[in-house]
This record gives C-alpha cells, structure tokens and sequence, in this order.
C-alpha cells in the first residue's frame, strides 16, 4: 500500500512537469500571496515513511517575519516535530532548534535578486541539548532568478556550531561538528492558475572535532496547489541520505511523502 502511495506522488509531480511544459507559454493570472510588514505563517506536515516499525510523522512549524522597507526583514522559525520512529532514542518529541534570522535582499534587474541572510541557531532540540550545542550562527548568500513562469534559486550557507563537549554522546563514540555547510538548489514553475511545482536539492558537508568530512543530500519534488492567497495544500516526496551510499532511490528508511498545509496571516 506504501508503495503505490510513493509512486502515485512520484506520478503526479511527473504529471505536473509536463503540464508545465505545455503551459509555459501562457499568461498566469493567479494573484500572489499579499505581504505586508507583519507576516505569519503555520505550516503543518504529515510524513509516511516506508520502514517497517515505524509510526507517521507530525510536523507544526511556526514562522513569523517582519519586513522593512521591503528589502529587510527579521523573523524566527519554531518547529515541533513528533518521531517517525518509536523505537529509535534519537527520535524525541518536541522542540526542533529555533532559529532566529535577519535577510537583505536587493534587486539587481533582470528579475535577478542577490540575497544575504545571517542566522542564530538556539539549542531547544533534545538532540542538541544532550550533544552539548550552546549555541549556532550562520551567513548565507543566495542568487534568485524570476521568471514569468516561476523561479531558481542557488545558494550557499556556511554555519559555526559552538558546543561545550567535543563528543555528542556519553561513550565518546560520536564526535559533534563545529563546521558545516549547505549548498542549495530550488527551482519552482507555476503550472497553470493556482497550480504549481517545486524541486529542492540540497548537499550539507559537515566537519567534526575529529576532522572527519561527510556530505548528506537531501532532494524534495513537491505539487503545490494555492486554494487562495492565505492558504495551499502540498504534496511532496521526500529523499535524504549520505552521498555515497549503496542504497536505492526508494529505500524505504531515507524516503518518505508528506502532506502539507500551509496558512499564511
């Protein structure tokens, strides 16, 4: 039954990219979604994942933002997540990390953006507070790309973790990472009216206190439909795993789908 599941997502987000293809060359009328100074948005998340002993994820996400002079903005993101997995001690309910940022962003003409965001990481995740993490800062740089048909995205963001302990667990066998970076691709093409699609691809490179380097990756391909201008439904599949790694586009521990709903205040 999982399986039928994920390969329908798959399906209708291929559906979707075709659509695109024939629809391109018309005129979207949607209207976008209105910003003012003051903005709120609650976004809420269920995930199935396709590992045997495994429960459904929940995930509430709170994110306010507040704009100045339509360049600036200040805003924070507070996450709640429930485990997938009941068996798994790393897998806590409650708090994820909170993040608190400030972003710059400039239009340089052409419908090019060059964006700047720095960002304080707060240990209110358990996994942080049991690794030691006693706080987090980060500075992104990002190029987006408007088009009339939707938009890309690059960026890259490198993020300094200062921790008390060097090791993440009690045995000393887990070694926390003071450095890591995210290199991050988005691209989003409006379908046609309030119909849209999303691609994210990310790779995040870590480095320990051991001076041991990895790289995880994570890829997203959404369908997104805007029932009006505060609110939309998504559907995504969802992939994340080492970069080297034997394992298959569909194995069933790193892959998942997720229903979201997002209200925008």
């Amino acid at each position: 039954m999982r399986n039928s599941v994920l390969w329908a997502v798959l399906f209708l987000n291929f559906i979707g990219f075709l659509a695109f293809g024939a629809q391109n060359s018309l005129t979207t009328t949607y209207a976008k979604i209105t910003r003012s100074d003051l903005d709120l948005k609650l976004q809420y998340s269920h995930t199935s994942y396709f590992a045997e002993n495994t429960d459904s994820a929940m995930d509430i996400e709170l994110r306010p933002s507040y704009t100045l002079n339509r360049q600036y903005s200040l805003g924070m993101d507070a996450e709640y997540i429930r485990p997938y997995n009941k068996y798994s001690d790393d897998k806590t309910s409650g708090f994820e990390d909170t993040i608190v940022y400030w972003s710059d962003k400039n239009k340089l003409g052409g419908g090019y953006i060059l964006g700047f965001m720095i960002r304080g990481i707060l240990p209110s995740s358990t996994t942080s507070q049991r690794a030691g993490l006693q706080w987090g800062t980060s500075g992104e740089v990002n190029l987006k790309k408007e088009f009339l048909f939707g938009s890309i995205f690059i960026g890259t963001e490198l993020i300094r973790y200062f921790h008390q302990f060097y090791t993440a667990n009690d045995a000393g066998t887990e070694y926390n990472a003071p450095w890591a970076m995210w290199n991050k691709l988005s691209v989003n093409l409006k379908i046609y009216g309030p119909l849209s699609w999303f691609y994210y691809a990310a790779f995040y490179t870590y480095r320990d206190y051991a001076e041991f380097f990895d790289t995880v990756f994570r890829f997203e391909s959404a369908m997104t439909y805007y029932v009006s201008k505060g609110f939309d439904v998504s559907l995504t599949f969802r992939r994340i795993d080492k970069i080297i790694t034997n394992n298959s586009l569909f194995d069933r521990y790193n892959t998942a789908v997720l229903f979201g709903l997002s209200l925008f205040i």
